[in-house]
């Protein structure tokens, strides 16, 4: 701790806080503290104001400000002793003396300061007084239930590095401390939130609410919330609302992140596009039980309050112990939806994406989903699939559900695998493939050992129970099951999943149940990838359960979801986008008859399919062993024309140049190389009427003063000839510069419905 810069008081006088005056007269002397000892210093990115009592939090382009409130002659108890306020977030402010203080920040002509100043707290407290908050508390005492330990005062900030502030409030008559965390990303943007609690006392306190964060948003402005919507088979949906007085709550509470709402948010005054205007935004990466409250007050103030979900839930601090909270991420932007998605993918592959993953192109993946299910998962079925496979390029052969004698032993089926999966490997292997496996870790059916076993693992008695990984013996078991495995059968791709979900457990301890089985899930997955750094790993949870972005420290694919439609997975993939990076974007069966028929009962052009898979990390779920030869052919062309231009999917940036929820015909997805010297562009139709054409497709992203190259694939293949169409073609392409793929366009004439293209743009000055 002696590299810290601390403004603090002596402990031996914290220890003398014997009431609520006494808490009160602390905060003033602390104010009073703050003025008078240099703190002004601060750093390149941390300014002090002693002055006004102002902290200026500033990156590259935003800036966020706090006010640690000093307090007139006669200020009411209820307004808190001391709590820091949202003063400012948005564009960066380089003068901090032109930032308010706390007075002008909340005045209000008709004498409601006082509820103004509460809806701006920047954490905000369960104040037990006749004048206590209207406003849901971020952080609240079950035990505790005493009025005086509800109250907290500013006690001391820190310096932790140049870019890491802490702020220290002291509560409870000193027998907690809650810290507040913000850490600077600046060449991002972002900004990071969470809070500590420590437990100073004796004895145990709970916690009955714990969130990470609140954002306040400048008072007044005709606000539009973006978030992301569905349910199973379709996440990710793109929602604009209006803001109007009251409160939207967006929460998960069956156990896992997803599917109906994705912890993240968006505001915008209504005139952002994916191009242009200023957007603020924010996600919490947590993959349990979540919680958004979002709440415009009648006095024209708008917050947002996330974290931990409240609903059936506690947590206990044992004395000397703390506790802290997920990570609340958020940023600013003047660059529209897009630039806003760009930089969470920049921050997301740079600073929690698997570290060894980061420069690696992604496999082309078989599944045997779609191919062999249940009990047609043998050893002779697989064997005749591999060659097939490596014939038309894969190289990630997986063996899904079907293989195992039961769930929750994880025991190779013996009569299925004779031999278990040496044979297999091996095939796979002198193939030139590389070997994945599908495991439901978190299952266990009433035939299994475990379950017979180990009642009291059992979150329930049904026919399959879920495991309560909330305990550590059975963390400790999950892990060795699965260290075993991989260790043994030469695993390099493995899939987990889960189709049921924990949601509200008949067995003891309860509330704080789901938060325990969150971080013994993440503690299981920090240990793997540690002992197996080149395995890729899977995210899936029917689907996209697990849908936030503290996944991807762990996992290197999600399944976006179970839905396989191309169509709505172009859909799906414009809000997924929002918060992955589109290398990301998994599913066993993005090239699949079968899958892209299930849902909607529509079939697709294998080229439609083909080029939308290729914008994520393409899979290929055909029955190999009885698809025509023609069929194996065309799906081997797409899978060069992948390995050809992928690494600039993986490596380069995403312009949602347009979007079927916007057009109601087409979507277009443009990638460019981080140099500017690539890019790729797809283009996909639908609802196409009356013959009509598509406007010209505007680019992104490239260099305007350069001379690109434009190579096109996927000219119409002409099923019916006659009328003049059998020696029809579509116009050449030409050379076009940067600027003019800009303004003028890109011509692409989409001949029909499940028409696509894909475009390849070089720079003729680049190597």
């Amino acid at each position: 701790m002696s590299n810290l810069r601390v403004n603090t008081i002596r402990k031996d006088f914290i220890s003398t806080i014997i009431n609520p005056f006494t808490v009160f007269m602390i905060g003033c002397l602390l104010c009073s503290n703050l003025c008078s000892y240099g703190v002004e210093k601060g750093s390149k990115y941390i300014q002090f104001d002693s002055g006004k009592g102002n902290i200026l939090l500033s990156t590259d382009q935003m800036s966020y400000a706090i006010n640690l409130f000093k307090y007139r002659k006669g200020s009411s108890f209820a307004e808190g002793i001391g709590l820091p306020l949202s003063l400012y977030w948005g564009a960066k402010i380089d003068r901090i003396a032109d930032l308010p203080n706390a007075h002008e920040l909340t005045y209000h002509a008709w004498g409601h300061s006082s509820n103004a100043r509460q809806s701006h707290w920047e954490y905000p407290l369960f104040v037990w007084t006749a004048k206590q908050s209207s406003f849901e508390p971020a952080i609240k005492l079950r035990e505790p239930d005493t009025a005086e330990y509800f109250n907290a005062g500013f006690e001391k900030y820190e310096l932790i590095s140049d870019t890491h502030l802490a702020l220290s409030l002291l509560a409870g008559k000193g027998t907690y401390r809650i810290i507040l965390h913000y850490e600077l990303y600046p060449e991002y943007d972002l900004i990071a939130r969470w809070a500590e609690v420590v437990n100073l006392s004796s004895k145990k306190i709970t916690l009955e609410n714990f969130f990470s964060a609140q954002w306040a948003l400048a008072r007044g402005r005709d606000w539009r919330l973006t978030h992301l919507d569905g349910a199973w088979g379709q996440e990710y949906q793109v929602t604009r609302e209006k803001m109007t007085m009251g409160t939207r709550c967006f929460e998960s509470r069956s156990g896992l992140s997803g599917h109906h709402h994705v912890p993240f948010f968006a505001f915008d005054e209504g005139n952002a596009d994916e191009r242009s205007g200023e957007i603020w935004f924010g996600t919490l990466l947590w993959s349990g039980n979540w919680k958004f409250q979002i709440e415009q007050t009648a006095y024209g103030e708008t917050n947002i309050l996330g974290g931990l979900n409240n609903f059936d839930f506690e947590l206990d601090i044992e004395p000397g112990k703390s506790v802290r909270s997920p990570v609340f991420l958020a940023g600013y932007t003047d660059g529209g939806f897009g630039k806003m998605s760009r930089t969470i993918h920049r921050y997301q592959q740079e600073k929690i994406f698997p570290e060894n993953m980061r420069k690696r192109v992604m496999p082309v993946v078989y599944n045997t989903y779609s191919s062999i299910r249940r009990e047609t998962v043998t050893e002779e079925n697989v064997l005749k699939l591999i060659p097939a496979a490596a014939k038309i390029g894969v190289e990630a052969f997986i063996i899904d559900a079907g293989w195992q004698k039961n769930m929750g032993d994880w025991v190779i089926d013996p009569v299925k695998f004779p031999g278990g999966f040496k044979k297999i490997i091996d095939e796979v292997k002198r193939n030139g493939m590389e070997f994945g496996i599908w495991l439901e870790f978190e299952r266990a059916d009433k035939e299994s050992e475990v379950y017979q076993k180990h009642p009291e693992w059992l979150i329930d008695q049904e026919g399959y129970s879920l495991l309560n990984l909330a305990r550590d013996d059975v963390r400790e078991y999950i892990y060795g099951v699965i260290k075993k495995f991989l260790s043994e059968n030469e695993i390099a791709y493995f899939k987990i999943d889960l189709n049921r979900q924990p949601g509200v457990s008949a067995i003891e301890n309860r509330r704080p149940f789901l938060t325990k089985y969150t971080e013994n899930f993440y503690e299981i997955f920090r240990r793997l990838r540690a002992d197996f750094p080149n395995v890729y790993f899977e995210n899936c949870a029917g689907g996209s359960g697990r849908l936030d972005l503290e996944m991807d420290r762990y996992f290197s694919r999600i399944n976006r979801s179970d839905n396989q439609d191309t169509l709505d997975i172009l859909n799906i993939h414009e809000g997924f986008t929002y918060l992955h990076p589109s290398k990301m974007g998994g599913g066993g069966c993005q090239i699949s008859h079968l899958y892209t028929y299930l849902l909607n009962h529509r079939d697709f052009p294998m080229q439609f399919m083909a080029y939308a898979g290729m914008m994520s990390w393409l899979s290929i779920g055909l029955p190999l062993d009885t698809t025509p030869q023609e069929e194996l052919d065309e799906c081997a062309e797409y899978i060069k024309l992948y390995k050809r231009f992928r690494h600039i999917v993986d490596f380069g940036e995403l312009y949602r140049v347009a979007t079927y929820r916007e057009t109601g015909k087409y979507a277009a997805f443009e990638f460019v190389s981080q140099d500017r010297s690539e890019a790729l562009l797809f283009v996909f139709g639908h609802g196409m009427k009356y013959g009509s054409m598509i406007p010209n497709i505007r680019l992104d992203g490239l260099d305007p003063d350069a001379v690109y190259t434009v190579e096109r694939f996927g000219d119409p293949r002409i099923k019916y000839k006659g009328f003049g169409l059998e020696n029809f073609k579509l116009l050449p392409v030409r050379p076009m510069s940067g600027k003019a793929l800009e303004n003028y366009g890109l011509p692409v004439w989409l001949c029909g419905d499940l028409d696509s293209r894909l475009f390849y743009f070089k720079n003729t000055n680049s190597k």
